[in-house]
C-alpha cells in the first residue's frame, strides 16, 4: 500500500507538472497542445482524484486551473467546473494566489455555461483576494470578469467603471493581451458602432501582432458585429468568415458555432433567408451539444425569424418561445428583449397588432433599463411599423 501511495503521489506530481507546463503554451498554440493533452485525459482524471482523496487542496486547484484552456477549447466546461468546485471546498492550506487563480478559472467556466450569478460570485471572491495581495494583474482579470458578467445581464452602467479600472491597470503593466480584452470590453459597451469598430480594430491589430489565432478569431467576430450594426454587411460577412476558418482550423466548437450564428444573422439582415437557415441549422445542434445557452438563444431566435419569413408561423412561435424561455433561465435581459421583438414581428405577421405592440413595448422597457440606445431605436422603429400597419399615423 505504501508503494502504491508513493507511485500515485509521483503520478500526481508528474501530471501536475505537465498541466502547468502546457498552460502558457496553450495561449500561443491551442490546437497543437489540446491534441497533445487529449490522450492524457484519463491520467489527469486519476491524478485529480488522488489529490482530492488525499485532501491536497492546493495541488487539486493547480491541476484543475492549469487545464482551463483545455476545458474551454474542448467545451468540457461542466467537467472543468466540477473539478474546480471540488478543489475549492477541500480543507487544507492553499496559497491565496493559487486560490485567486482557481476562482477566476471557475468563473470563466460558469460564464461559458451561462451561469452568470455563480460566475459573478467567483469573480467577486477572486477580486477581494487580488486586492488583499496587491496583485495588479489578478485585480485587472477579476475586474474584467465582473464587467463581462454585468454586461451579460444588462447592467451596462456597472460594467463600464470596472473595465475602465482594468484598462488603467493593464496599460501601466504593459500587458497587451489582457489590455486588448479590456479595450474590447469597452468597445462592446459603446452605443456608437463607429467608435466601437475603431476600438475593436485596434484590438485586432494587437491580437494579429501577438499571433494568437484564438484571440484573432474572437476579435474578428466583434469587428463583424460592429460592421453589421453599421449596415456594412459585406464587411461583417468577411470578418465572420475569417473567424469561422480559424475556428475550424482550431476545431474550436464554441467559436465555430458563434461564427455560424453571426453569419446567419447577417444573411437574415441582407435578405437571404436560405443562407441564414443553413448557418443557424448548423450552429443550433452545436450550441445544444456544448451547453452554451446564450448561443442557443441566438440560433433559436434566428431560426424563428426565418420560419416567420417563410410563413411557418407555428414553427416560428415554437422556436421563439423556447428562445425567450432560455433567456429567462439565465436572466439575460438584452437577449430576452431581442426574443420579444421577434415575437412581436411574428404577431404583426399574423395580424395581431395589439399583441405586437405589447411584446415590442416590453422589449423597449428592457432596452431602457439597460440603457441600450441601439436597442431602444430598433424597438421604436418596430412600434412605428406596427402603428402604421393599423393606420395609426
Amino acid at each position: 500500500l505504501r508503494d502504491t501511495a508513493d507511485l500515485r503521489a509521483r503520478h500526481l506530481g508528474h501530471y501536475l507538472a505537465v498541466a502547468e507546463a502546457a498552460e502558457p503554451e496553450l495561449e500561443s498554440d491551442k490546437d497543437g497542445w489540446v491534441h497533445e493533452l487529449e490522450p492524457e485525459r484519463d491520467n489527469f482524471r486519476a491524478a485529480f482524484a488522488w489529490s482530492v482523496a488525499r485532501g491536497e487542496a492546493e495541488a487539486a486547484l493547480r491541476l484543475a486551473g492549469g487545464l482551463l484552456e483545455f476545458w474551454m477549447v474542448r467545451a468540457d466546461w461542466n467537467e472543468g467546473r466540477q473539478w474546480l468546485e471540488r478543489a475549492l471546498v477541500l480543507q487544507g492550506e492553499v496559497d491565496p494566489a493559487v486560490r485567486m487563480k482557481g476562482l477566476q478559472a471557475v468563473g470563466q467556466l460558469a460564464d461559458a455555461l451561462s451561469d452568470y450569478p455563480a460566475s459573478t460570485r467567483y469573480f467577486e471572491e477572486s477580486l477581494a483576494i487580488a486586492r488583499a495581495l496587491g496583485d495588479e494583474r489578478g485585480t485587472a482579470e477579476a475586474l474584467l470578469g465582473l464587467a463581462f458578467e454585468a454586461d451579460r445581464v444588462g447592467r451596462h452602467g456597472d460594467a463600464r467603471p470596472l473595465l475602465e479600472e482594468s484598462v488603467s491597470i493593464l496599460r501601466n503593466a504593459g500587458d497587451e493581451p489582457s489590455l486588448a480584452r479590456s479595450l474590447g470590453g469597452l468597445a462592446w459597451l459603446e452605443n456608437d458602432y463607429r467608435r466601437a469598430r475603431k476600438l475593436w480594430n485596434d484590438t485586432l491589430t494587437i491580437q494579429r501582432r501577438l499571433a494568437n489565432r484564438e484571440n484573432v478569431g474572437w476579435t474578428l467576430i466583434q469587428v463583424g458585429h460592429c460592421s453589421q450594426g453599421e449596415g456594412d454587411y459585406s464587411a461583417a460577412r468577411l470578418a465572420y468568415e475569417e473567424s469561422l476558418a480559424i475556428a475550424r482550423e482550431l476545431d474550436y466548437e464554441r467559436m465555430i458555432a458563434r461564427a455560424l450564428t453571426q453569419l446567419g444573422e447577417v444573411a437574415l439582415l441582407d435578405g437571404d433567408a436560405a443562407a441564414a437557415r443553413a448557418s443557424f441549422d448548423e450552429s443550433l445542434p452545436m450550441w445544444r451539444k456544448i451547453g452554451h445557452r446564450s448561443g442557443l438563444v441566438d440560433s433559436l431566435r434566428g431560426l424563428g425569424d426565418v420560419a416567420r419569413l417563410e410563413g411557418d408561423f407555428a414553427r416560428a412561435a415554437e422556436l421563439l418561445d423556447e428562445s425567450r424561455g432560455v433567456c429567462r433561465e439565465i436572466s439575460a435581459r438584452s437577449l430576452e428583449a431581442r426574443a420579444l421583438e421577434s415575437l412581436g414581428a411574428l404577431a404583426s405577421a399574423e395580424g395581431d397588432f395589439a399583441g405586437a405592440e405589447n411584446l415590442i413595448g416590453e422589449a423597449l422597457g428592457h432596452w431602457r433599463e439597460t440603457d441600450d440606445v441601439a436597442g431602444q431605436a430598433d424597438a421604436l422603429r418596430r412600434l412605428a411599423e406596427a402603428a402604421a400597419a393599423q393606420g395609426k399615423f
